[in-house]
């Protein structure tokens, strides 16, 4: 019986179960004056590959797959009149679902496969709990005299608008623990520019005594920064013959 590493082609079904991400993808460009967060959540993904063995260890590959990419972003603003009390306290939900074209190069041995390539980005379906808005808020005392605060709120959700955002480099190592089936475990991580963001909080305080002047309290953003280990299951069907070398008499 031929093992899979004499084979000269292979279909591979790959499931990244698990995408953790490791990397903290915001950047405050000025000193927060209020609670400003954002995190990347543990995505999924599945690819089907086709590889090539021209060596009998060393394929290149190609293939597409999907994969979810989601996020979530909070801010508070405390009450500026009863302490403890939030004037806001908002949770966004972020997600797309994204077509990702593979290529790149694998190795082999008897029980283990390696792979290193690139991934495009082309997401087809996003959804998101808010839309982009632009509000003034003032807030009044108890006695309704006169105003306590004037925030303007900025929310920017243009998330994964750019087929740039998600390009990443992934590398992975397969393990054979049954017939056809293999163990995995991996890194993937976005190439650049980390300048992209798909989420901006641009909160200004305003002057009680002169609303035409204003600080910037917040400048808070979620950028395409995108590392992470990558676990799961993956089937491997190989087929083909290498032709055998001629004998030498």
């Amino acid at each position: 019986m031929t093992s899979f590493a004499q084979k000269k082609f292979s279909i591979v079904v790959q499931g990244d179960l698990f995408s953790i991400p490791f990397a903290d993808p915001t950047v405050d460009s000025v000193p927060p004056v209020y609670s400003a967060t954002g995190h990347a959540e543990t995505n999924i993904a599945f690819y089907g590959e086709f590889i090539y063995w021209p060596h009998p260890k060393f394929g290149i590959y190609t293939g597409a797959g999907i994969h979810t990419y989601n996020f979530n972003a909070q801010f508070e603003i405390p009450d500026p009149v009863f302490e403890g009390e939030f004037v806001f306290d908002e949770y966004r939900k972020l997600y797309a679902l994204a077509w990702s074209p593979t290529i790149g190069l694998a190795y082999r041995t008897k029980k283990l496969m390696g792979k290193i390539g690139l991934v495009a980005f082309d997401p087809f379906k996003t959804e998101n709990s808010a839309e982009s808005s632009s509000v003034t808020n003032i807030f009044f005392g108890g006695n309704q005299t006169g105003a306590t605060k004037i925030i303007d709120i900025d929310e920017e959700i243009r998330i994964f608008y750019d087929a740039a955002a998600y390009e990443m480099i992934q590398a992975s190592f397969q393990y054979e623990v049954a017939t056809n089936f293999y163990l995995h475990a991996g890194i993937e991580f976005t190439t650049g520019p980390y300048g992209i963001y798909h989420y901006r909080l641009y909160i200004k305080d305003i002057s009680l005594d002169n609303p035409s002047i204003s600080t910037v309290a917040n400048d808070f953003r979620i950028t395409s920064k995108y590392k992470a280990l990558t676990l799961g299951v993956t089937y491997i069907v190989g087929f083909g013959k290498y032709k055998p070398k001629p004998s030498i008499e």
